[in-house]
Parts: C-alpha cells; structure tokens; sequence
C-alpha cells in the first residue's frame, strides 16, 4: 500500500502529508508485530519454565 501512495505521490496525484501518513501506519504497523512476536517468545519462554524447563547450563533442562 505504501508504494502504490508513493507513485501517486510521485505522480502529483497525492500530497506528501498523505504519503507521510502512509508510511507512518506501515511503521505503527511493523512495531505491533514487533510487540506482539516479543509477547509471544515471553509467554513460550514462561510456558517452558512452567513445565520445568531451565536455562541453566548446556542442557536448557530438556531430557
């Protein structure tokens, strides 16, 4: 989506806020991923500490 605003925007089709705007969602969007794959790797990370699993020494406690 923000390609096809940057060719309007290129194109004089569109102002350069609406441009910025575009490009301001796409990264808003990219942090809520961010955000969401960092809850994710917490809660697996407490899941296996909750089944026992350490992070200590070479064996991460799997058996």
């Amino acid at each position: 989506m923000e390609r096809l605003t940057e060719a309007r925007y290129r194109a004089g089709a569109i102002t350069s806020r609406i441009w910025l705007d575009a490009q301001e969602r796409r990264r808003m969007a990219e942090e809520a991923l961010a955000e969401i794959l960092l809850a994710q790797l917490v809660n697996e990370s407490t899941l296996f500490r909750a089944f026992g699993g350490s992070t200590d020494g070479p064996g991460n406690g799997l058996q």
